[in-house]
């Protein structure tokens, strides 16, 4: 009689295959890699989130690991994403996505080139995971969950480390873990209401408004924060730019530079409130606008109105402008506008300007802030009423993003300087200043044009008596 002796098969581990798990896992990654080159945006060169997929579909977890595929894809995409608009809350990425049907045809184009690569890149992952032995698929994922914790070890913390609105990461990281450390402050900012929202931030072109300045009767203030407005440079630019504000009848004019990086909320609170946000929830933020420009301003009498033509939930502006010293506000939902305009959903400036009118048509000390809206990237020419720049006479490529940015501004400058012209504006000091210089998918196009982390200012007082 014989007796059989069990022994369990071991798996055949064959070079190709394992090749093949890891090159699946590359392609996974690649796009993304070059999307991040492109916009310039810090993305690890792979990412082990898309292992742990591949390993579940190898072992025959098929809707396990297509549904964590996904979800992985769709994390990466939102890191991305997040680093160029950065949103409080995926309510504020949803409320964006009801207007894609009315947003620029590259807006559009974007959208749907991000449907095409993740509907692909899941397909392809769905493919892998079936050609892929689960041994390949598992000395793959124990590979990059080694070579993370190595790396791990080696970075500095503070060089790596993850703020909300940009990520700091190794060669080989987890973009889930990425997401989840960008909005780890807003959860808990969210629920316990104990972290700083500000530090103390540089003065602003608005720091000329002191209270020596207010007192001498200067009662009629208008303070715009003009959306990507940067330094062009070549200087006959920004004269051009600057040419209708000058022939305005004014007392004084004086430009200017600051130096500055960040996105618009930090150029709002360089002009308001000379601080800068450590994080962009603030919804119930009460403490920190205490010394803000319009609290002063209501404290000394001045009424004081905020306008901006997008919604009013983007970046809590609804909870935090009253907060800072607004007592009237008007946003996209506060008026029936004429239309809505493309660069970026709400109301067109220009059809805004009736609005300062209304507004210093009134007596007694007022103080006007607006924040623009219509020249936020990318720049969409649907939004431009008469075309007062030539790009091709300063040498600008006129199928640029620079040149639609210009154009764009070159309009704006013109409707704003024939509204200053008005009775109702008539002794009303002016301060226009950029929020940050212009965000551009082309950087190498971006860094011929402008000056990299400078924004222009220009200060004016109109000739005449106001109200």
């Amino acid at each position: 009689m014989s007796t059989k002796t069990f022994s369990p098969v071991s798996p055949t581990i064959t070079p190709s295959n394992v090749l093949l798990a890891m090159g699946a896992v590359l392609l996974l990654n690649a796009g993304f890699v070059v999307v991040a080159h492109a916009i310039g945006t810090p993305r690890p060169w792979v990412n082990l989130d898309y292992a742990v997929a591949l390993a579940l579909l190898a072992f025959g977890f098929q809707t396990l690991g297509a549904v964590l595929g996904l979800a992985f894809l769709l994390s990466d995409t939102l890191v991305l994403v997040g680093q160029i608009f950065p949103f409080p809350r995926l309510s504020d990425l949803f409320y964006l996505l009801k207007f894609s049907a009315l947003a620029s045809s590259l807006h559009q184009v974007l959208i749907f080139g991000v449907v095409v690569l993740v509907a692909a890149k899941l397909a392809g992952l769905l493919v892998a995971g079936r050609r892929v032995k689960p041994i390949s698929a598992l000395i793959v994922l124990n590979f990059l969950v080694v070579t993370t914790y190595l790396l791990a070890q080696l970075r500095d913390d503070e060089g790596f480390a993850t703020k909300y609105w940009r990520i700091q990461t190794p060669a080989v990281a987890s973009q889930v873990s990425s997401l989840l450390s960008m909005r780890s402050s807003l959860f808990l900012d969210f629920f316990e209401h104990d972290g700083d929202a500000f530090k103390p931030g540089p003065a602003g072109a608005s720091a000329a408004w002191d209270a020596q300045f207010v007192s001498e009767g200067h009662d009629r203030l208008l303070l715009l924060v003009v959306e990507s407005w940067g330094a062009p440079l070549n200087e006959e630019i920004e004269r051009a730019l600057l040419a209708p504000l000058r022939r305005i009848p004014a007392t004084t004019f004086e430009t200017g530079h600051t130096k500055f990086e960040g996105f618009t909320i930090d150029g709002e609170l360089r002009e308001l409130c000379r601080l800068s946000a450590l994080h962009f929830n603030l919804r119930d933020v009460e403490v920190g606008f205490e010394n803000c420009l319009p609290k002063r301003l209501q404290a000394a009498g001045y009424k004081t109105a905020a306008m901006h033509g997008a919604t009013s939930m983007m970046y809590d502006r609804r909870h935090w402008y009253p907060r800072a010293g607004f007592e009237e506000m008007t946003f996209f939902e506060d008026r029936v506008w004429p239309r809505r305009c493309y660069s970026f959903p709400g109301a067109c400036d220009l059809d805004m300007l009736p609005e300062l009118e209304r507004f210093f048509s009134q007596p007694g000390k007022r103080f006007m802030y607006w924040l623009t809206l219509n020249t936020h990237a990318p720049y969409d020419l649907r939004d431009l009423r008469d075309d007062p720049f030539d790009c091709e006479a300063y040498g600008i490529g006129v199928d640029t993003e620079s040149c639609r940015l210009l154009r764009l501004k070159a309009d704006f400058f013109a409707g704003l300087a024939q509204q200053l012209r008005t009775d109702a504006m008539k002794g009303v000091d002016v301060i226009i200043v950029g929020d940050h210089a212009p965000k551009m998918l082309n950087i190498e196009e971006k860094e011929k044009t402008f000056a990299m982390g400078t924004v222009p200012w220009v200060r004016f007082r109109t000739e005449g008596r106001g109200i």
